[in-house]
């Protein structure tokens, strides 16, 4: 994988690791690489089929399937042969808007979980490459903490500040080692 020095994240990664220029742009590799795993696990998770615009599509179709519906079952309207409604298909498209109407009916704070769930692998991400850099993970200084500075390096968002979330993996860490567990 060929790295563009120049490259924004690539600097600021190569500042977090103190080292051989080999060593930072190892580092700054891996530091794309979790970039890219992050955004792929969020873009898999944004796909979630309760997410806003899935749950209005489906809305529409239960609104169409339960027009169909109410043609099919007036008794006013003479159909030819050829399109009399089979009660089978029928009992299927009354299941299908049933189905349409559960799924729009459910509800969606799934949007403020994914944010979340983003940072939290950020976190996670930034932590394994600490330890594979022999960088020690600190929050004692904030502002300075190179662990935040890379989980937010890594979560690629300009505003985000995920110096709570780098606390809580250092709380959930000690909570480990104090206990025995890896």
């Amino acid at each position: 994988m060929k790295i563009d020095p120049h490259d924004p994240v690539v600097v600021r990664a190569k500042r977090i690791v103190i080292g051989s220029e080999e060593k930072k742009t190892a580092f700054a590799r891996d530091v794309l690489r979790a970039m890219h795993d992050i955004g792929e696990a969020h873009a898999d998770r944004a796909s979630d089929p309760k997410r806003k615009h899935y749950k209005k599509a489906a809305g529409r179709l239960a609104l169409a399937f339960r027009h169909v519906e109410r043609i099919w079952t007036d008794k006013t309207l003479e159909f030819p042969f050829e399109l009399q409604p089979n009660p089978w298909t029928l009992n299927e498209l009354i299941k299908l808007a049933e189905l349409c109407e559960e799924i729009e009916t459910e509800p969606s704070g799934i949007v403020d979980r994914l944010a979340a769930e983003a940072k939290r692998d950020a976190v996670q991400h930034a932590a394994r490459l600490m330890k594979k850099y022999d960088i020690p993970i600190d929050v004692s200084n904030e502002k300075e903490s190179q662990f935040c500075k890379l989980a937010e390096l890594l979560l690629n968002h300009r505003k985000s500040n995920l110096r709570s979330q780098c606390k809580a993996y250092i709380r959930e860490l000690n909570g480990r080692k104090k206990s025995g567990a890896k």
